[in-house]
Parts: structure tokens; sequence; C-alpha cells
């Protein structure tokens, strides 16, 4: 099945023609490298994949119910988040979630018949989406990624270059989407987390 493809698409931008009768297609669970010089138009290419630029000409493939996902070359942090507040944004809604539960849980105790059958079906809904071990996971990404509990504290305004790549990389593994498109994927980053 395809996931993702494109069919002859051409992008110019004030004249200049930046991409011209692109065409490929992609089936889960491969890859694919776009390499060129700097203003080749990979990044182009990622934007109207996402649906930012309209191309001029052909057309794009996105699978249904696929979600795509994105590392920009110039990752968008909340410079006063902590890196581990900026992680934990991925699971807003669970942390909403949790918040209602708590609620629920107190108009239970208080003898809610209603707040406890409402509570039950809220629990087993935040279960079933990793409410009780989204934490962990979110930790343990940011520990294979090299940040640690000391650094999981420091603010994102004090990352370096590579640290804020590495962290946005952590957000987008976490969302895990179907589609995960990564522009200069190895910017400023250090040669074991390339490796990986």
């Amino acid at each position: 099945m395809i996931a993702v493809g494109c069919e002859d698409i051409s992008l110019s931008f004030g004249g200049e023609t930046v991409l011209s009768g692109i065409s490929f297609s992609l089936g889960e669970g491969e890859r694919l490298g776009i390499v060129g010089v700097n203003g080749a138009g990979k990044t182009s290419l990622l934007r109207i994949i996402t649906g930012e630029y309209t191309p001029d000409s052909g057309k794009v493939f996105i699978a249904k119910e696929h979600s795509v996902g994105v590392l920009s070359q110039h990752p968008a942090l909340d410079p006063d988040r902590s890196v581990s507040e900026e992680v934990l944004t991925v699971f807003s809604r669970l942390i909403r979630e949790e918040t209602q539960l708590e609620e629920l849980r107190r108009q239970t105790e208080a003898g809610s018949a209603e707040s406890a059958d409402r509570y039950a079906a809220a629990l087993r809904r935040f279960d079933e989406e990793g409410g009780r071990v989204y934490r962990s996971r979110a930790r343990a990404m940011l520990l294979r990624f090299g940040f640690d509990d000391e650094m999981a504290s420091v603010p994102c305004s004090a990352l370096s270059g590579g640290q804020k790549t590495r962290l946005a990389l952590v957000k987008l593994l976490l969302e895990e989407p179907d589609i995960m498109l990564l522009d200069e994927p190895t910017n400023h980053l250090d040669t074991s987390t390339m490796f990986w």
C-alpha cells in the first residue's frame, strides 16, 4: 500500500523553477533520502507534501488516516519551558484527561454514583490510550537521546542547536506519526545520534 506519493510536482518562485516533474511513491515502511545542494528545493518539496506550499502543478497523495510528522531544520521550541515540559506537550490531551480523572475521583469519593460510572469509563479510556505510561515513555526517550534527569530541567533556551534538534526528534518519535518527514535531520547532531 502506498503511504505517500508525489506525481509530477512542479514549483516556481518569482519565475525561477525550483522543482519540476518530481514523482515518487513510498509504501509502508519504506524510506527515501533526498539529497541535493542548498537551495535545490528539498525543503520546498517537504512543505508541498505537508500542504504548507501549493505546487504549481502535480498532486500529493497521503494514505487515508495516516498522520504526518515533521522535523524541521529549525525546531520551534518554547524557550521558557524546560526540556521535560516541552516533551510532555506531546501528551497534552492525556494531561487534560488526567486532570479530569482527578476531579471525577474526588466526586466519586464524595459519594456521587454518577461520577463513579463516569470515572470508571474515563479511567478505562485513559489506560487504553497509554495514560499510565506516558511520563515513563517520555523519560525513557529523553534518556535514549542523552537528556538525563538534570538536563530535563534545563530551559529550552539554554540548549545548543544539536540539543534542540535531538529534543524535537524525541517529540516527533513520541507522537508516533505514520509518516515522518525529516528536514536536515543530522544538522548539529553528534556522531552517535547521527548514527542512530
